[in-house]
């Protein structure tokens, strides 16, 4: 996409209007040195990028925008406490709130690590991520703990 680069900036050319009294038509007069890219539909928004993005034909660049924004990388620290872990045997489960998360898989990438200061333990519990429901994940790990694990969740939303 190309700027305009007039001559004469601003400049227009009054045309009367044929029977009308104080009605004047438009035209530039700016002698342009680089007509540059028109300012139009299939320069702002083409209709394949809509589709692409899940919208229609009347969709603005800012419509496009907005479902890009939302479906950035959201990465947040959860703590999984450690006395929350359920059941009398491992597996060993317990569930975390974790907003953003969909329990459908196909809609999105959660991708889990400890944070360093409590890889040793999460790794010695053998912990995972088990499961992904409506904002939260089931975690489940071989043995228990009282210690409380941070981890680090990642969610790639698909457009």
């Amino acid at each position: 996409m190309t700027d305009r680069v007039p001559t004469y900036p601003g400049r227009v050319k009054m045309i009367p209007v044929e029977g009308e009294v104080n009605t004047y038509d438009m035209q530039r007069a700016d002698s342009p040195v680089e007509e540059g890219t028109p300012l139009n539909k299939a320069s702002l928004l083409q209709d394949a990028t809509a589709v692409l993005a899940g919208l229609d034909n009347t969709a603005v660049p800012n419509d496009v925008f907005a479902k890009i924004l939302t479906h950035l990388l959201k990465l947040q620290a959860v703590v999984i406490p450690g006395a929350g872990w359920t059941g009398t045997e491992a597996p060993y489960t317990q569930t975390v709130n974790v907003p953003y998360v969909s329990a459908d898989e196909t809609e999105q990438g959660v991708f889990i690590a400890p944070a360093g200061a409590s890889m040793a333990e999460w790794n010695r519990i053998q912990a995972l991520a088990k499961e992904q429901q409506t904002n939260a994940l089931l975690f489940e790990a071989q043995e228990k703990t009282m210690e409380d694990l941070t981890v680090y969740v990642l969610i790639q939303e698909v457009l």
